[in-house]
């Protein structure tokens, strides 16, 4: 699913142009303290075609020949290797024997840069792993004095690490967001009751495109033209600089250990020995850890596990599986199964891979789950007629659920099934249900032990007006809650709490919102408006749903409005170059179960409750005082101006009066009466004889 991917882009397409940026052109773009953050690449150096190689088998030198000869080998890229080896060399000491590492030179710097990726983590044998480096940074460390030496005159007072979760912390339990507008960008708090949002941070041209979080709310990350810079912290210092030229997307592992950013710039001439169309980079130290040839043009690139320790894409029917850190292929070469794979997606919470493979010959279609890296089945189904698959995992995990497009067997007729695995269930059993309309949009209600999933379907998949049916899969079995008939929805959105959802009519509907429980299945809040939306999005804690008008989309009415869960409008803003709104994720909750129960008893519950609603009521008192103050100011503004206005007409009365030029003599005046009379109905009955 998208949503549980933290998959960020600018739609802003004139800022992704393919065209090369020379310096005078990015002298236009940036300002000299840009270009500092982003230092473009260094001229070659002669060491820099250099590379060393530690960990090699030590020797005589009698031996030398025969390893030579292999190491060169490997050195190349195998037998059919392309990379061109100048020079290879191995030193020895006065005894005769080798030091355990060789020296490696190439042609160019990206095929010794190439090399690296290749030599780095290679095994020989089970007693030997070359380590790989360039001879430059090899050269920088042996600057280093062997002693540490305290610098002179340095007066520079430590400074703790920066406080990276103190937002977590608020009183009043309330959460950030991120807004975009103009040149400007502004972290906010989230207003209580109504109250208008309050500013945490503001900074001017923060962005040449776009910002977004990471999936858990620790970065915030700005694109530039030449590269992606993170911050965070109390005082939202810049964190890390990462140097991509043209980036345009970007999107996190699930754990923020690593960062993909992408550059469409370079995916029509990318040289395959040094990608630059994607990149993978380690957060915390900001190192490029590899590129990659973009294959398809689809984003995300790669899908991730859910500790971040794999990640994977496919390509021509074979699952590419790569290893972190390492970024080396899991057991050297791609997974296949027993067709060609489409389409395939990780589980949010466990060590899963769902994949599909279509029918080809006489073998039916099937979706497979395993475990990896151990490639462990863990489930299966076979299907038959299939046009089309798509795979939705629930966001804790529990269920896989599988869109199928289907046709009779006449291939005349078509409809739509749903497949849904069981995973914490024993056996892991499939239950199924079949629509005959179109399914428009799906999902799963996204809380731990959440078991109800909602579908959008319509006779078209353009029509205005859509049924919403909601299904509980509690216990193993499929069972039908409710269906809303006629609603003018095209998107399900559940709250991140459950039970809640908005069904919302974007695009075509142009801005209608109905809330609902489905646990009571009752409507909330309906027909509820903001013409012309674009976007949607619950806060992290269920208790505020925003929509808002983005100028990507739409040039007029942009500003965003806040409701409440129940559909209560609570704030709204309308400004100009309105361009983004997106709420700070927050962590996963580290309670124990426990724990949790224990807060959900009432008598441990109510403690937190009254503390919240009294500071609930003494925000919405202060807001009604605030409102109260507002009116009591504009009344007394405007009776002191009635009264200016009078005494002004008095003493100008009296002026005319004492020059002659009007009298006060009731005779000089004539009152004039004019009736003016209007019929405001007519009403007509009918009386029988002998009534009164």
């Amino acid at each position: 699913s998208s949503r549980s991917w933290s998959i960020l882009f600018c739609p802003l397409q004139h800022l992704m142009e393919t065209e090369e940026l020379d310096q005078s052109r990015i002298d236009q773009l940036l300002d000299e303290e840009e270009l500092n953050e982003f230092p473009l690449p260094s001229k070659e150096s002669p060491g820099s075609r250099v590379v060393v190689v530690d960990c090699v088998p030590i020797i005589p030198k009698a031996k030398e020949a025969r390893l030579l000869g292999l190491l060169k080998t490997v050195a190349k890229g195998g037998k059919a290797g392309t990379r061109k080896v100048v020079d290879i060399f191995m030193p020895f000491s006065d005894e005769g024997m080798s030091y355990g590492f060789f020296f490696v030179e190439y042609a160019s710097v990206a095929e010794a840069s190439d090399a690296i990726g290749t030599l780095n983590n290679f095994v020989l044998d089970k007693a030997h792993t070359f380590k790989a480096n360039f001879y430059s940074e090899v050269k920088v460390s042996e600057e280093y004095p062997a002693e540490y030496k305290t610098p002179e005159g340095n007066d520079t007072p430590f400074e703790n690490m920066h406080d990276m979760y103190n937002w977590l912390l608020d009183e009043r339990g309330r959460d950030q967001f991120v807004c975009r507008f103009g040149d400007d960008a502004q972290i906010n708090w989230g207003g209580i009751g109504g109250s208008a949002p309050t500013l945490e941070y503001s900074k001017k041209n923060w962005t040449d495109m776009s910002v977004h979080w990471s999936p858990r709310g620790t970065y915030l990350a700005s694109l530039h033209h030449l590269g992606i810079m993170l911050w965070g912290g109390d005082q939202w210092r810049k964190l890390k600089r990462f140097h991509h030229e043209g980036v345009n997307l970007i999107a996190f592992s699930p754990c923020e250990r690593y960062m993909i950013t992408c550059s469409e710039k370079h995916f029509e001439n990318d040289n395959p020995k040094d990608p630059q169309g994607i990149v993978v980079w380690d957060v915390l130290s900001a190192r490029r850890l590899r590129g990659f040839v973009q294959t398809e043009r689809t984003w995300p690139a790669f899908q991730w596990s859910p500790n971040d320790d794999l990640f994977s894409f496919v390509h021509k029917g074979l699952v590419w599986v790569y290893e972190t850190p390492s970024m080396k292929l899991m057991g050297g070469k791609p997974m296949k199964l027993h067709g060609p794979v489409l389409e395939h997606a990780w589980s949010p919470t466990d060590p899963y891979l769902a994949c599909f493979v279509p029918e080809h010959g006489q073998i039916p279609a099937r979706v497979i789950i395993r475990e990896l890296p151990s490639k462990k089945l863990i489930g299966q189904q076979a299907m038959f007629n299939v046009e089309g698959c798509n795979l939705l995992w629930q966001r804790t995990g529990d269920f896989l659920g599988v869109k199928v497009d289907r046709h009779k067997k006449s291939k005349k007729q078509k409809f739509t099934s749903f497949e849904f695995f069981h995973l914490r269930e024993k056996g892991i059993p499939v239950v199924s249900v079949n629509l005959d309309e179109c399914v428009i949009q799906y999902d799963f209600e996204p809380t731990k032990g959440g078991k109800r999933f909602g579908i959008i379907h319509a006779v078209s998949p353009t029509a205005s007006r859509t049924n919403v049916t909601f299904f509980s899969l509690a216990s193993g079995n499929l069972k039908k809650l409710c269906t809303l008939e006629n609603r003018p929805a095209n998107l399900l959105v559940w709250s991140p709490a459950g039970r809640y959802c908005v069904l919302a009519g974007l695009k075509n509907i142009n801005g209608v919102f109905e809330f609902f429980d489905v646990q009571t299945q009752s409507v909330l809040a309906d027909e509820k408006k903001h013409y012309m939306c674009t976007d949607v999005a619950w806060d992290p804690s269920g208790r505020y749903f925003t929509t808002y008008v983005s100028h990507w989309s739409n040039k007029s009415e942009n500003g965003y409005t806040i409701w409440g869960w129940s559909g209560k409008k609570l704030y709204a803003k309308r400004t100009s170059l309105f361009y983004q709104f997106a709420w700070r994720p927050r962590l996963p909750s580290m309670l124990q179960k426990s724990d949790k129960k224990k807060l959900r008893n009432p008598k441990h519950f109510s403690q937190f409750t009254d503390k919240y609603r009294k500071q609930d009521r003494e925000s919405v008192l202060a807001l009604f005082s605030e409102a109260r103050e507002e009116r009591r100011r504009i009344r007394n503004l405007y009776r002191s101006r009635v009264a200016a206005l009078k005494k002004a007409q008095e003493e100008d009365t009296q002026w005319k009066v004492e020059q002659g030029i009007v009298t006060q003599e009731e005779d000089d005046y004539v009152t004039v009466e004019e009736l003016i009379s209007e019929v405001v109905s007519v009403k007509e009955e009918v009386v029988k004889d002998g009534e009164e």
